[in-house]
C-alpha cells in the first residue's frame, strides 16, 4: 500500500552548502519515494498539528542516525509535488 510520510530532503544537493527541509513524501509499496510536497504542513486541530510535528521529528532523527536518511530531489522521478 502506498503511503505518505515525512522525510528530510536536501534541496541543494549540488551546492557546497546544503539546504534541508522537512517534506511530506509519497512512497510506493516498496518504500521508494515518488513525490513530495512543498515544505509546509498544517492541521485543523492542535492534536493533529502535534502529530505532524512528532512525525517531522522522526524524519530529522532518521536523517541524523542513517547515512541515507536524507533524500535528494534527484531521488524522485518527477518535479516537486505530485503530478
Amino acid at each position: 500500500m502506498s503511503y505518505w510520510t515525512h522525510r528530510v530532503v536536501n534541496m541543494l544537493p549540488n551546492e557546497e552548502e546544503p539546504l534541508y527541509g522537512v517534506f511530506e513524501v509519497f512512497c510506493e509499496d516498496d518504500g521508494k519515494p515518488v513525490g513530495y510536497t512543498e515544505p509546509f504542513t498544517q492541521s485543523d486541530t492542535l492534536e493533529g498539528l502535534r502529530g505532524v510535528l512528532t512525525r517531522m521529528l522522526v524524519a530529522v532523527d532518521l536523517a541524523i542516525s542513517m547515512p541515507d536518511g536524507v533524500l535528494k530531489d534527484s531521488d524522485f522521478p518527477v518535479e516537486p509535488g505530485l503530478t
